[in-house]
């Protein structure tokens, strides 16, 4: 049975923006976090009637912002996030709140139309699990769409990691203090051991629940979740088309991403996925690569 927490008015509400991002050389990165996804979620749902769901779940939620914004293509949203200091509970009509884990649904079988998930598969120990939890409390003619960093993202975050030190060095420099933006914990369940303070000065640790780079940019490969799918005995229709490119440092150069979106990069594959039985009645309704 479902038992989530009803939203209310008076949840937890965002803090206000620090005036001290005003005094950066880079835009404020919760800003452009909060804009790249809101680009993932127009793109995606471009095409896709209001109201065309009746019972969708997200997983991974974070702070909940996408959630709000999918709730326009739902009747009901079950948005969910294991960490429940980071999930916003904002007072929707369409929206209830849960705190659970991917990898162990406490939601009935065949109940959900859609299922949904950005940047939480590879922060999994266990995804092929959560995958197949999700395909339980699915409906047989539902789908689910998964996006997921890929290795163009990898390179970015490997790449970019020195020129984000050097451009940190200066604003420390001219300003005196770091930004204030704070990340929030991935996954509470993550088994990665944290780095030292001087190994996270000279390199980046990797994204999700990877032992190593190589291994990461390997598995954020197209071939690695495909396969991954195909075992639970999922199958992908297709991929997302024109999701927006960005970086993990959020430099805010908006110029330089739209380039690379116009030339058909992207930081993420957006899959779509359905059973293998199944000719879903959702298919049409996404414009895939």
């Amino acid at each position: 049975m479902l038992n989530p927490i009803k939203s209310l008015p008076n949840c937890r509400i965002q803090p206000p923006k620090s005036s001290n991002n005003l005094k950066r050389l880079r835009k404020d990165p919760n800003a452009i976090r909060l804009e790249v996804r809101h680009e993932e979620i127009e793109t995606i749902f471009r095409i896709v009637p209001k109201r065309f769901f009746d019972n969708v779940l997200e997983l991974g939620a974070g702070d909940g912002v996408q959630s709000r914004l999918i709730s326009k293509y739902s009747t009901n949203l079950l948005s969910t996030d294991l960490n429940q200091e980071r999930l916003i509970q904002q007072y929707d009509p369409r929206i209830d709140y849960d705190i659970c884990d991917a990898e162990n649904l406490k939601y009935a079988s065949d109940h959900f139309d859609l299922i949904y998930s950005s940047n939480l598969l590879e922060h999994l120990p266990n995804p092929k699990k959560a995958i197949l939890e999700m395909k339980r409390v699915m409906k047989d003619s539902g789908l689910m769409i998964h996006v997921v960093p890929n290795r163009f993202w990898k390179i970015l975050h490997l790449g970019l990691f020195y020129p984000h030190k050097m451009l940190t060095l200066i604003e420390f420099a001219l300003f005196g203090a770091k930004n204030s933006s704070k990340s929030m914990n991935n996954n509470l369940k993550s088994n990665r051991s944290s780095s030292s303070l001087l190994g996270r000065r000279l390199w980046p640790k990797t994204h999700g629940e990877y032992s190593g780079h190589i291994e990461e940019f390997i598995s954020m490969g197209k071939p690695f979740w495909l396969q991954q799918f195909e075992d639970c005995d999922l199958q992908c229709v297709g991929l997302i088309k024109g999701l927006p490119a960005h970086s993990p440092y959020r430099f805010g150069i908006n110029p330089l991403r739209k380039l690379c979106e116009y030339i058909g990069l992207s930081s993420c594959n957006g899959y779509v996925v359905t059973t293998t039985n199944n000719v879903s009645q959702y298919e049409n309704l996404f414009e895939f690569k």
